[in-house]
């Protein structure tokens, strides 16, 4: 039951669940006295006693359960934050480093695509496909780069008020193609008009990063799961695939630079669908079990009233 215990968003919940499954021990006790003397037709006094005892009993037990519970409840969340806080600043050293390098290769390279263009309009057969696919890598090169920059700080531009689900339905018709490439089916259950009001393109990119691990985890006769809803007040996207999952050791290192389940993985799109969605003020969890699939949980602010109404 651990599973679905730890999976309790209240701490109180958690603490009276505690609590709760602390005293079936008294309860056992009292119901087997309460047998005995039904059995026996009497209740003399050392019984009374005994009942005394056990209430006693299973009130300092219950108070001494709630107790712990909260003092380990306090300690599970002042280490969650200072993993949180250590991780934060591992990243934010790599990322200033990231975005330093990538700044001094992106001058190069914006130099020898404008060179390229122009000998490729001079060209023509087996030599102008050569500068079309060098052209190609360059674009490749630049969005790596532009990945490690978003590492240092995701660029969060203009944002707009968009439904979520028309968003779900584009990243569907986009990686549908690759998805039928590799054998492997898409099923979607979306709710409408569950509005956000953020960056489409930064939500874009780290929701298609996201989509493709699936189908990629997922394999030939896979499938992946997508599913829209509400949950908590937010919009809550589900990504499930059947794919052959994590083990727990590789599950906590999901979301970690350099970190990737792929043979040529680099685990920098991950990186970066974090940061992005964090940025948006976001949060992304991930869910696994080896043999079972990966599930990935995506929570989402919700539009404010004041501005779906601004947009009729």
């Amino acid at each position: 039951m651990r599973k679905k215990f730890m999976q309790l968003n209240s701490i109180l919940l958690r603490v009276g669940m505690n609590m709760l499954m602390s005293i079936w021990t008294s309860i056992a006790m009292f119901i087997f006295l309460l047998i005995h003397s039904w059995v026996n037709r009497r209740l003399d006094k050392d019984e009374i006693e005994l009942i005394r005892a056990i209430l006693w009993f299973g009130m300092i037990q219950l108070l001494s359960i709630g107790a712990s519970s909260f003092w380990m409840e306090f300690s599970l969340e002042r280490e969650e934050m200072r993993r949180k806080i250590k991780y934060a600043e591992h990243l934010n050293t790599l990322g200033e480093l990231a975005a330093s390098m990538a700044h001094e290769v992106r001058n190069p390279l914006t130099v020898i695509k404008g060179f390229l263009q122009m000998v490729q309009s001079g060209l023509e057969g087996k030599n102008r496909r050569y500068i079309a696919l060098a052209l190609a890598e360059v674009d490749r090169a630049e969005r790596i780069i532009s990945d490690y920059l978003n590492l240092s700080r995701p660029q969060i531009g203009n944002t707009e008020l968009m439904d979520l689900s028309g968003m779900v339905q584009q990243i569907v018709l986009l990686l549908k193609p690759m998805a039928t490439k590799q054998g492997v089916r898409l099923y979607t259950e979306l709710r409408n008009e569950i509005y956000v009001h953020m960056d489409r393109n930064q939500l874009l990119q780290a929701l298609i990063h996201v989509t493709k691990n699936a189908i990629e985890a997922a394999d030939d006769g896979g499938r992946v799961y997508i599913k829209l809803a509400i949950q908590e007040e937010k919009a809550c996207l589900h990504i499930r695939d059947t794919g052959k999952g994590m083990s727990q050791e590789h599950l906590e290192r999901v979301g970690t630079l350099f970190f990737s389940t792929k043979e040529v993985g680099t685990g920098l799109g991950t990186v970066v669908s974090f940061r992005i969605i964090e940025a948006m003020n976001g949060s992304i969890h991930y869910e696994s079990e080896p043999g079972v699939g990966t599930e990935v949980v995506i929570l989402l602010p919700l539009a404010q009233e004041s501005m779906l109404v601004a947009e009729g």
